[in-house]
């Protein structure tokens, strides 16, 4: 006979619960257009700050004495149509996407963008890849 009890929960229980919260929490924070409303809203102002990064670019955008965050596509889109190369702090944007339903966060999701007249479209119904995939650019840039 065994004179030690077998704890309830062992370490491989715990490290298993652990990482599946961990998932959870990270299947939460990438939410795609699912939290957003599905009216389209329109956002014009000035570009305070950017984020280029994974998994997602941020734009911190002034207008009418709001700030806003506006999240872009994953950054393999934004690269492919060459938006990070192109804007800068302080740029006049439109961004036409989709807000939060919560009025008092400025925040959105922007499916494309204008700036200096130029259209971005970070969702083309032409993908080359298809459907939700991020298009690969096989040359830079223009410049």
């Amino acid at each position: 006979m065994n004179k030690f009890k077998q704890p309830l929960i062992g370490g491989r229980h715990i490290l298993a619960i652990l990482v599946g919260v961990a998932c959870a929490v990270s299947a939460v924070a990438h939410h795609g257009f699912a939290s957003y409303l599905e009216e389209e809203y329109t956002l014009t102002g000035t570009v305070k700050d950017m984020y280029f990064g994974f998994p997602h670019p941020q734009l911190t955008i002034e207008s009418e004495g709001q700030t806003w965050n506006l999240w872009l596509a994953a950054f393999g889109r934004v690269r492919f149509v060459c938006f990070h190369e192109e804007l800068a702090v302080g740029d006049e944007i439109v961004a036409v996407g989709h807000r939060v339903p919560d009025p008092s966060r400025f925040e959105m999701k922007a499916e494309n963008v204008l700036v200096d007249n130029k259209f971005y479209d970070f969702y083309p119904p032409d993908n080359p890849l298809g459907g939700n995939a991020n298009p690969i650019r096989s040359e830079p840039c223009p410049t």
